[in-house]
């Protein structure tokens, strides 16, 4: 590869650059290459016009206005040249300058040295410039990831902070599981062949860039269950998470404010991650993380690692809630975690306790409580599954929709909105939800007015009843509603109870709920089912 010349204050940083940064850059240099060889065709046409506008002056006497006209065509021609040389070449070459020095700008800011000449941080955010790791740096992160994964595990303050908080991180765990991995990109460069019948100019070949994903792997690591983690994966996995990957390292490695600005619209990880990244920052700050230090590392390689290790302690208890959640489903829809996938995927499906978005997720859960290993990824069981289960869903879906062409309730089922819910009466409302209940495979009524021991709709299906408090409300739904339908289960011998209501509930109804294991359909979960309709 033929080495583009720097000053002598650049031609050091230049050699410390990367393979993938210097494949980038020889890209730039084969466009210049490609735009050289378009300005000496267009020199030659200017030549041509010029020569034979003079042969036409010399065979035509007096003919004035042809050599003129030969004349602007070649002064025409020449201004063209003269505008592509001027600011074509120019922006080529100015993309290169700038290139090589924001990465001197990079390494001066982290080893903490002040820049001289220093580019505005506005011309790197507009050419998206990402910084990548060296793998040294990338095998410093994984090894000191992996130290404070023990540190953060015996921490007792944090993991009581995390655990009591865990139910605010809206974050996908397959997303967190990817985050919290010291994964690092790789362009590289193969040749392809194509034959001379497809396209003349491939008959030398052409060169292509594949990307890749890379975990680090260090000899002689302290064996702990991240680096068993971060061993699991295997290059199934990582190819079928690539778009997602992709999405997570180019938010890791810009989760400056700055970047934080250029990126978010069109990399939602910045707005995901944004409430982990609030509470890391405030452990830091009252040092519940610790700032270390280490005398071979630079400051940010040691905050890429402790996040790193606190993402992967959020992991850890986002797992430990969807197992406790999955046991308690288990244990009312009475699934066997040795039956068939089959029948496991179809009991999830006519069950109003799950989103049918949720099914793959509860299902790969139910495997992780038969492996009873956290080490092990939930995204490669994840994936693992992801055809087959899909496969199983649309069969269901299908055959519910051809009885009902058979029925003739295809074009009958009518779809609501949450403002004509909200315009029910109460009776109404009562019997929607009967309505609801039945769509989803149960023999539901609404029960008497009077009498109806705090129940207002009782649905079955095989060995279930379930017992359903309806509120109709426009106001939030306290302990009340919670105590009635607990009382009302006892009375129906009720193996599950719901409170459903058009509104929201409140902290301590859910706390009521939590602990007599009373299941809530709030607004937000309504919305969910009426979707699914």
């Amino acid at each position: 590869m033929k080495e583009h010349k720097f000053d002598s204050n650049i031609e050091s940083i230049y050699n410390t650059l990367s393979t993938e940064q210097k494949i980038e850059y020889k890209n730039k240099q084969d466009k210049s290459n490609k735009s050289s060889i378009v300005i000496g065709i267009i020199f030659a046409i200017i030549l041509v016009s010029i020569i034979i506008g003079f042969g036409i002056w010399l065979s035509i006497e007096k003919e004035y206005a042809l050599l003129a006209f030969t004349l602007v065509i070649a002064v025409l021609m020449g201004a063209i040249v003269f505008w592509f040389i001027s600011f074509g070449i120019k922006g080529l070459k100015s993309t290169d300058e700038l290139k090589i020095k924001m990465y001197i700008v990079r390494l001066e800011r982290q080893k903490n040295i002040p820049t001289s000449n220093s580019l505005h941080i506005e011309n790197a955010t507009k050419n998206n410039i990402s910084y990548y790791p060296s793998d040294e740096e990338n095998n410093a992160i994984y090894r000191l990831s992996n130290k404070f994964c023990i540190e953060f595990a015996q921490n007792s303050d944090l993991c009581n902070i995390v655990k009591k908080n865990i139910s605010i991180i809206k974050l996908p765990l397959l997303d967190i599981e990817l985050a919290c991995c010291p994964f690092q990109k790789r362009i590289i460069e193969e040749i392809t062949y194509a034959p001379i019948r497809f396209n003349s100019t491939l008959k030398n070949g052409t060169k292509r860039y594949k990307t890749i994903f890379l975990l680090p792997t260090i000899d002689n690591t302290q064996k702990t269950q991240y680096s068993d983690f971060v061993s699991s994966w295997n290059n199934a996995t990582i190819q079928n998470a690539q778009i997602s990957l992709t999405k997570i390292i180019e938010y890791k490695l810009n989760r400056t404010s700055v970047m934080r600005g250029v990126y978010i619209e069109t990399n939602k990880c910045f707005e995901n991650f944004s409430k982990i990244e609030e509470i890391y920052s405030l452990l830091k700050r009252q040092q519940i993380i610790h700032n270390a230090t280490e005398i071979s590392v630079n400051a940010n390689i040691i905050d890429v690692a402790q996040y790193n290790a606190f993402l992967f302690i959020i992991r850890n208890y986002l797992v430990e809630n969807l197992r406790y959640a999955v046991k308690n489903v288990l244990q009312a829809l009475n699934i066997s975690t040795s039956a068939s996938q089959q029948e496991i995927v179809t009991k999830l499906y006519d069950s109003p306790l799950i989103d049918r978005d949720s099914i793959l997720t509860y299902y790969c859960i139910l495997k992780y409580l038969e492996i009873n290993d956290y080490t092990i990824p939930l995204t490669k069981i994840y994936y693992e599954n992801y055809t087959s289960v899909q496969k199983i869903i649309q069969d269901l879906q299908d055959k519910a929709q051809l009885n009902d062409l058979r029925s003739g309730e295809y074009q009958k089922k009518q779809k609501y909105t949450m403002l004509e819910i909200d315009n029910m009466s109460d009776s109404e409302f009562e019997t929607f939800i009967a309505k609801l209940f039945i769509s989803f495979g149960y023999q539901a009524e609404v029960t008497k007015q009077s009498g109806d021991q705090g129940v207002d709709v009782i649905a079955k299906k095989g060995n279930q009843t379930v017992a359903v408090q309806v509120k109709h409300y426009n106001q939030p739904v306290g302990n009340h509603a919670i105590m009635e339908v607990v009382g009302g289960a006892t009375f129906y011998k009720a193996t599950l109870c719901y409170v459903v209501t058009n509104n929201y509930f409140t902290k301590s109804a859910k706390e009521l709920a939590a602990s007599n294991n009373v299941i809530l359909w709030d607004r937000d979960r309504l919305t969910e089912k009426l979707n699914e309709l």
